[in-house]
């Protein structure tokens, strides 16, 4: 039976934030149990509230805290598990949301023991921080003062860390009115918190730019600022309307909107454009032609962008920077000149002794190249030995002395380069967390990046920003896949330049040639329709869209252990998981766990391929890594476990599942071709979608993820169409090129 109309005014301890619709525009939902005002214990065991709050409540919300919620409710009773009692599912849509800090012993306990910010941190010690400190416990922690909280016997340095950098979640509280009241979204909140840090009021300094830590403060100077940390310009416009009573002609808000616009057009993997298209959009935003041209001066005046007067391009200030920065590394390093003598020749005579076989004549030019210059690039498509070739240059390298330091963008591709090259290898992410290379012996280090096809504007940056000078750069990878998913395309501007010395390898030379796969996917590569659709290891399944699901999963079937699904949409993904886990693995136990009397089960289950889609470098798992749900029995907070199949120690093989963790896992028969890159499948069934994302880019690198057999479904028209698509790669605007010919 439903009631309706009551007014909800209680206090809630959060049980689990529902992700899913987390990230929806206009509200946060989760679920939660009543508890006491001041001691925070549960209430009630048949009362489950179901709390639908506006994005704009601050802090965000987590689980185990408390909060005081007023709202609009609702409530159903249904029969329990066993039929025996009903529980009553409260539905409670919130007014007014405040989160509580406990001024009662046990409150507090409940606080430091249930949340999961204060990791490790159990009832015993904060009832003893209590006693020893009271209330002034949040004020300890807020200044962060370790030398304070050591004082209390038996806690040790690490566990006064672990409460001090829980805290910080919280050390905002004293500014979530003032977000409230002009309506910031938490993603908001949470980018501003994370930028400013806690400090004790004074001025920050960071990157030689002084500013208040008050946020409240730049907010107040500049409406627009929020734009800066992700918000869109038609809320930020509008709040910077309502709340701050900001003009259309106000200078600040037309340097916003030509933000705004740049950002959209980088978001499509430019980082220049030409003032036509930025003009258009600017008209459309800000409503009249004057207001955007005097947008363009505005931004101009302020140092948004700048134009480089030859071409009259548009560029980010940042992206200005970042590229040139890159450029004048790579420069610097070509200057150098030719450097081969008795030495090097001698170190290649060796290296090329040490090959079982005889180099091709390309393939032996690639490694003289790459040991005469500080700078040099290997690139060629499937099978034709860049492998064969990268291993003979390093033999060369080792041989003269150098230090080599190997890196790729996915964990996968770095397992694949470590096994290949028979050398220590790691992600950019974990060589960007390394102390910096600054001081080189003799100046001989060599950094070799793989798949340097996936490199953006942005990463390249930072590795540039992170290693001397001197450093020697070897890039190895196929400027034909698909760009980068971020701005800029490194590795095809430096090819196309023809400054930076290049050895393409075009002789097919893997042993698995007779696949048919190298020589199908160089046709594709140049626009030409294969004569047969099916040849070799190759196999086109002439498939309505319709069925295309249907017949991926029958073809996963035959070869579960081997093979892998590439989509183009995510969309198409989670249809061909929902039914390869239905008809591969229709026994598999689900995850299901308890917590605070509440069941809950997840749509994954055990020998399930899995996905991780978010990084969490704390336990070694990146944004695209893959694995195998081994085990889904709970023991305490742990619901399961991952092997993974990617991993750069033995200490990250297998990956224990905490709820957050589980948040970012999903199934992985099929992922998308971005998720793909940088790895290969002994047999991989590529899915066509009906989007206009296809092109023959996108198909040469799906095709290219295969080592042994490929297999290609969907409609026949869809896949000629692809192949005559020229890549979208191509229409990207960088100005990288060009700088290296200036």
């Amino acid at each position: 039976m439903m009631q309706t109309g009551y007014e909800a005014d209680l206090t809630v301890r959060i049980t689990k934030i529902f992700t899913s619709t987390k990230k929806t525009k206009d509200y946060i939902l989760f679920s939660a149990v009543s508890v006491h005002k001041t001691e925070h214990r549960v209430l009630s065991k048949i009362d489950y509230y179901t709390i639908k709050a506006p994005d704009t409540i601050s802090p965000d919300p987590h689980e185990g805290e408390i909060w005081s919620i007023k709202g609009n409710a609702s409530y159903e009773e249904t029969p329990s598990f066993d039929g025996k009692y009903y529980i009553k599912k409260h539905h409670v849509n919130v007014v007014k949301a405040e989160l509580i800090l406990s001024k009662n012993p046990i409150g507090f306990k409940s606080f430091i023991a249930d949340t999961p910010h204060f990791k490790g941190i159990g009832l015993s010690t904060a009832e003893k921080l209590w006693q020893e400190f009271g209330e002034n416990i949040y004020q300890i922690l807020e200044n962060k003062d370790l030398a304070k909280l050591m004082t209390l016997k038996g806690l040790g340095k690490i566990s006064a860390v672990a409460l001090i950098t829980g805290f910080e979640q919280f050390s905002y509280l004293k500014y979530s009115k003032f977000f409230t009241e002009h309506d910031i979204p938490v993603a908001i909140q949470k980018r501003i918190y994370k930028f400013n840090g806690v400090t004790d009021g004074s001025l920050v300094k960071k990157e030689d730019i002084e500013f208040d830590p008050d946020p409240t403060v730049l907010i107040k100077s500049n409406p627009y600022s929020l734009s800066t940390f992700g918000m869109d310009f038609k809320l930020n416009d509008r709040i910077a309307k309502v709340h701050f009573d900001i003009t259309d002609c106000d200078t600040r808000r037309l340097v916003a909107a030509v933000v705004e616009v740049m950002r959209k057009h980088a978001s499509k993997g430019h980082t220049v454009a030409h003032r036509s298209q930025l003009i258009k959009p600017l008209k459309e935003m800000l409503g009249s032609d004057d207001l955007a041209s005097k947008a363009l001066e505005g931004g101009y005046d302020k140092k948004a962008f700048i134009i480089y007067p030859k071409s009259g391009m548009y560029q980010f200030t940042s992206t200005y920077i970042m590229e040139n920065t890159v450029v004048k590394r790579l420069l610097k390093l070509h200057e150098l000149g030719e450097i081969y003598d008795e030495v090097e020749d001698a170190a290649c005579i060796s290296a090329f002794q040490s090959v079982p076989f005889n180099l091709e004549p390309q393939q032996r030019e690639a490694v003289m190249t790459s040991i005469s210059y500080a700078i040099s690039c290997i690139t060629g498509g499937a099978g034709t030995g860049k492998t064969t070739v990268l291993n003979t240059v390093l033999n060369a390298y080792e041989e003269i002395g150098y230090k080599i330091k190997a890196v790729a963008l996915s964990g996968r591709a770095a397992m694949r380069m470590r096994q290949s090259i028979r050398r220590p290898c790691s992600t950019i992410a974990k060589f960007l967390r390394e102390d910096a290379i600054e001081d080189v012996a003799d100046n001989k280090f060599l950094l070799v990046i793989d798949e340097s096809s996936m490199i953006d504007l942005p990463t390249i940056f930072k590795i540039a920003t992170h290693i001397a000078p001197e450093v020697r750069i070897l890039f190895v990878g196929d400027p034909n896949q698909l760009p980068p998913i971020g701005a800029g395309k490194i590795l095809a501007d430096i090819v196309k330049s023809r400054l930076i010395h290049n050895t393409e390898l075009s002789i097919v030379k893997r042993q698995g040639a007779s696949s048919g796969i190298p020589e199908y996917s160089k046709l594709i590569n140049e626009g030409v329709i294969p004569p047969k659709l099916t040849t070799g290891a190759i196999t086109f399944h002439d498939t309505g869209f319709e069925f295309v699901v249907d017949k991926c999963v029958e073809l996963y079937h035959q070869a579960p252990e081997n093979s892998r699904v590439v989509t183009p949409t995510n969309a198409l993904v989670d249809k061909i998981n929902a039914k390869c886990q239905l008809e591969l693995n229709p026994n598999g136990k689900r995850i299901e766990y308890e917590r605070d009397g509440q069941h809950y089960r997840d749509n994954l289950y055990q020998n399930d391929p899995v996905l991780f889609t978010q990084n969490n470098y704390d336990v070694g798992v990146q944004n695209g890594s893959l694995g195998k749900l081994i085990s889904v029995e709970q023991d305490g907070s742990i619901l399961g476990e991952v092997q993974m199949d990617d991993f750069e120690d033995e200490e990250s093989e297998f990956v224990s599942l905490t709820e957050s963790l589980l948040y970012t896992l999903k199934a992985g028969y099929a992922i998308t071709l971005h998720k793909a890159q940088g790895s290969q499948f002994p047999r991989v069934i590529v899915a066509l979608s009906g989007g206009s994302n296809l092109d023959r880019a996108w198909l040469y690198t799906a095709i290219t993820r295969a080592e042994e057999e490929i297999h290609i479904v969907g409609p026949k028209e869809k896949l000629i169409s692809a192949i005559k698509t020229q890549s979208n790669a191509s229409k990207r605007q960088t100005y990288l090129q060009e700088l290296l010919k200036i």
